[in-house]
């Protein structure tokens, strides 16, 4: 893997193999909203990193690489390793981003992620990103809406409020019972994310 650095604007880099012109970070769901001023400091902070097939962008279980990738060629594809066969996850394109989870959540990376062909793409630090979800209201509202719509991000925070609202039409809540048990894990998770999904909420 490769690294260069660009210069400070979008469309206009002397980094190495990135072409004069090149719009594909501009195309990118939820980073498509950030103003120009936005972009030029995204851009500063960033570099560029250039990896060849079958190169590793993320290992599965880092805890300490939050870096989140904008994908501009190429694509990869993402394993599970961690049972004694390797399960593919999914392949993602240029066009894409991948890693925010890492991020948003303080987790442990999921899996891992391989370069299928070469792969050129836009690295951003985890602080970096979340303090896009700061800094831009249209790009946490876009953000929101991707956790919530594809991911399910949302998904266990509703069913505690299913089970607590079941729980408390019988005239108590029971922490004990199967319905609060089946919700189980949700208040660590909203003790790593209510920061994030505040911000995002509040956009």
């Amino acid at each position: 893997m490769s690294v260069c650095y660009p210069g400070p604007f979008a469309n206009s880099s002397t980094c190495d193999g990135r072409p004069d012109g090149d719009s594909t970070l501009e195309q990118i769901i939820a980073f498509r909203y950030l103003t120009p001023g936005q972009w030029e400091a995204l851009i500063a902070d960033a570099s560029f990193e250039v990896s060849e097939p079958g190169s590793v962008l993320i290992e599965r279980g880092d805890r300490h690489d939050a870096r989140v990738f904008l994908t501009l060629d190429g694509s990869v594809r993402g394993r599970d390793v961690s049972g004694p066969g390797v399960a593919e996850a999914r392949v993602v394109t240029a066009g894409h981003y991948i890693g925010e989870r890492e991020a948003l959540f303080e987790e442990a990376r999921a899996v891992r992620v391989e370069a299928i062909d070469r792969v050129r793409a836009l690295t951003v630090s985890g602080d970096r990103f979340l303090r896009l979800v700061h800094e831009s209201t249209a790009f946490a509202q876009a953000l929101g809406s991707i956790l919530r719509d594809t991911q399910g991000i949302f998904m266990p925070f509703e069913r505690f409020r299913v089970a607590l609202l079941q729980e408390g039409s019988q005239g108590s809540v029971d922490l004990r019972s199967a319905r609060m048990r089946a919700s189980e894990g949700v208040l660590p998770l909203y003790a790593t994310t209510r920061e994030v999904l505040t911000e995002i909420l509040n956009a």
